[in-house]
């Protein structure tokens, strides 16, 4: 490996850190630290555009979400709000929206910082461009994947089959909609499903 390509990488893993530590500096908002008034707005803004009050455990609630990348303590902050089934899907769409824009920002300043100071050769400043472009294709085609499958196709199932899972993964099967994995695991064939 060339002096560069490791003083490369060794930078590389500095700003991966700088972000990190950044990513921590959220948490500041709900604990007795200095806040930054900007990140507070940040997650304010979006605990209103959900209908949640901006205390303590909904801000820990949405930093889960957004630092943390789980969504079960909006959705039980959300349920002791009283806000119904359909709202909450509705809210954990648009936090999967937020997310996905404050994280697709977040590396492509990563990769514009990268090539600013001219870090790793070409190729390999080529191949973060390609894995970031792949990422905004996967979290475009996921919003749609999530409406379609999770949020439609499965509860028609759950209706259907009173909830009854071996029923529909019965059915799943029958109609060669399963797809064997290994170790006699079985999953959605993405085919027919």
């Amino acid at each position: 490996m060339s002096d560069k390509f490791a003083n490369d990488l060794k930078r590389f893993y500095e700003l991966l850190g700088e972000r990190q530590r950044e990513l921590g500096r959220y948490f500041a908002i709900v604990e007795n630290g200095e806040v930054d008034k900007e990140i507070e707005a940040f997650i304010d803004d979006f605990l209103i555009s959900i209908e949640l009050s901006c205390i303590k455990e909904n801000r820990v609630a949405l930093l889960s979400r957004l630092i943390g990348l789980r969504d079960e303590q909006m959705v039980q902050a959300l349920e002791k709000e009283e806000k119904d089934s359909i709202f909450i899907t509705q809210a954990k769409e648009k936090a999967y929206l937020w997310v996905k824009d404050f994280y697709l920002e977040r590396h492509a300043n990563l990769i514009t910082h990268i090539e600013e100071e001219w870090l790793l050769s070409p190729f390999y400043r080529r191949i973060l461009r390609g894995v970031h472009a792949i990422g905004i294709a996967m979290s475009e085609w996921q919003s749609v994947w999530n409406e379609h499958i999770i949020n439609t196709i499965n509860p028609l199932l759950e209706l259907e089959f009173d909830k009854n899972g071996e029923a529909i993964a019965k059915m799943l099967h029958e109609k060669d909609c399963m797809t064997q994995m290994r170790k006699g695991m079985m999953a959605i064939g993405h085919t027919r499903y």
